[in-house]
């Protein structure tokens, strides 16, 4: 085929691996759930090499306080990387300085009796990595250069996009799910209301009839 051809078929089957690998890492760790008992923690390892990256986000979705302890530890060094505590949602993200194991973990230290709910995504890796493996096998990177360096930058974003798409949603469904519970609230406020003020008003009215026949008989 002529080259400005076979150009334009190679950029379209390396933008369309591009997207793909990017889809698969963003929804790698996609909706997890996890269940934090009571003066526990759970915890997860996650391995990264020197110069990857580790991010996630994370939100209480029932239990307690909705609140949650997070920790991201390098376990050789025994250093916490990420400390955030009593929170209701979060995102963090580091940078590995070098090889090793990281551990991730949720506590419910503080709570005596509340099972912590918990929704998750955990991303490890670079997606450079990734996009560059999957453009390396499709053609000639010398012929690409350009190319590949948009694909990597559009896959970064994707992947980016689609994290943040799964962040608003999980708190689009917590406000949703505060907004029933509040209108829940009030409806069961305004019906005992109600129920009192008719209770109170058919007392006035018997009072006052008792109070008139009385006074008829005297």
């Amino acid at each position: 085929a002529p080259w400005p051809e076979r150009r334009t078929m190679v950029a379209a089957t390396a933008l369309l691996a591009a997207l793909w690998a990017a889809a698969l890492l963003g929804t790698a760790h996609a909706r997890t759930f996890v269940e934090v008992p009571a003066d526990e923690e759970v915890c997860f390892i996650e391995t990264l090499r020197a110069g990857e990256r580790l991010r996630g986000s994370y939100q209480v979705v029932s239990g307690g306080y909705l609140d949650i302890d997070l920790q991201v530890r390098h376990l050789r060094k025994q250093k916490n990387l990420v400390e955030q505590w009593r929170q209701e949602d979060g995102k963090f993200e580091i940078l590995a300085e070098e090889d090793g194991d990281h551990r991730i973990c949720f506590g419910n230290r503080l709570a005596t009796n509340a099972v912590k709910k918990v929704q998750f995504a955990i991303h490890a890796g670079n997606v450079d990595d990734l996009l560059e493996h999957e453009v390396e096998g499709l053609a000639d990177i010398h012929h690409v250069d350009r190319l590949n360096d948009m694909v990597l930058r559009l896959g970064r974003r994707v992947s980016d996009l689609k994290e943040q798409e799964e962040y608003l949603r999980r708190r689009s469904e917590r406000h949703h799910r505060t907004a029933e519970s509040n209108n829940s609230r009030v409806l069961m406020s305004s019906i005992a209301e109600a129920v009192v003020l008719v209770g109170v008003n058919a007392w006035q009215i018997y009072y006052l009839r008792r109070f008139f026949e009385v006074k008829r008989i005297i």
